[in-house]
């Protein structure tokens, strides 16, 4: 049987700018769309978000195997821990990887990325799979690594549209080290490149590292101006109300405030 011909790229298209170029520019966007896993810091999800956009744009704009190569770096942080569910064999078409723990898997992601980076190094995608390796350290609990890691990504890219995304990492491994001066300065520069959700978690953080009934040696004052300055920031949307008062991020904050020491 005979193969079946390529199709070849007209001048035009081979002159096109850059996609991936065009993505980063606007990747503040594609950020919105991922604020609440990165707001909930819920394991790899950030990663997930970030690699996952990586995905698309590399598919768009390169080359056929260098998209399938981030596919497969990729495949393992979109897998499932534990065992399957007996309902997933009815559900046609191909399955994610599945994992023993959350463990195996993030070390799968970390071998399979780096096989990545060896091999595009040079990618223009290199800076959100170097950002989403990172993060990878601090799920495994190599906090020190990846505050390490962070702190280069962030002198290697310091215009890069994706460096509010940076600034959260650094800030939540500094927590993690328990480091809570410069932890709280981390979440205080998350909340001034960010807005609206984001910039209110950031400073609800940096608010629950200076509360007294939360942190040993904390300081009620300081803490009030960290939650008073993030519901400013949520501004004046209307609140999820429920049974036992106002719900969600709104709610959370002045939970935290009722609960301060007078």
């Amino acid at each position: 049987m005979a193969k079946a011909k390529r199709k070849r790229m007209s001048k035009e298209e081979l002159n096109a700018p850059d996609e991936i170029e065009v993505a980063l520019a606007n990747f503040w966007d594609k950020l919105v769309k991922f604020k609440k896993p990165i707001i909930g810091a819920v394991v790899g999800l950030v990663a997930i978000a970030i690699v996952l956009w990586v995905v698309g744009a590399s598919s768009r704009s390169s080359a056929e195997s260098r998209a399938e190569a981030m596919r497969t770096a990729v495949a393992p942080l979109r897998g499932s821990v534990g065992e399957p569910d007996p309902s997933e064999a009815t559900i046609p078409g191909p399955k994610p990887e599945r994992f023993a723990d959350e463990a195996a898997q993030v070390a799968e992601a970390k071998k399979r990325l780096a096989a990545y980076v060896g091999e595009y190094g040079s990618d223009d995608s290199m800076q959100l799979v170097s950002l989403a390796d990172a993060n990878l350290l601090l799920d495994s609990g190599d906090a020190a690594g990846a505050a390490t890691a962070i702190e280069q990504w962030l002198a290697k890219y310091p215009e890069s549209p994706a460096k509010v995304v940076g600034l959260e990492l650094k800030a939540r491994a500094l927590t993690a080290k328990g480091e809570r001066d410069a932890a709280i300065a981390a979440w205080q520069a998350v909340a001034a490149a960010a807005t609206g959700e984001l910039k209110a978690d950031a400073l609800r953080r940096a608010g629950d590292l200076q509360n007294p009934v939360l942190t040993e040696g904390g300081d009620a004052a300081k803490a009030k101006a960290a939650y008073d300055e993030a519901l400013a920031a949520l501004g004046d949307a209307p609140e999820d109300a429920g049974l036992l008062g106002p719900q969600g991020l709104r709610g959370d904050i002045k939970n935290r405030l009722d609960l301060l020491p007078q």
